[in-house]
């Protein structure tokens, strides 16, 4: 494990703010009309996605820990 691999779960854990920022710019401009069903499960996938991508950050930065690579 390297700060690469640090680096990148952070990236992708950012990544949420583009999918709300999505999910908000289609209910708002009104392309496709979403239903509320249809909002709520993008919603609920990307609380879902944040959970799994945050999980994975976490797990990075303590394998880092153990490997001595991040000191305090």
């Amino acid at each position: 494990m390297n700060r690469r691999n640090l680096e990148q779960a952070i990236k992708e854990a950012w990544q949420t703010q583009s999918d709300v920022k999505l999910v908000f710019e289609r209910v708002m401009d009104g392309y496709g009309d979403l239903t509320e069903d249809e909002v709520a499960n993008a919603l609920i996938g990307i609380e879902a996605l944040m959970e799994m991508r945050f999980l994975k950050l976490w797990e990075v930065y303590e394998q880092m820990l153990e490997e001595n690579v991040i000191h305090d």
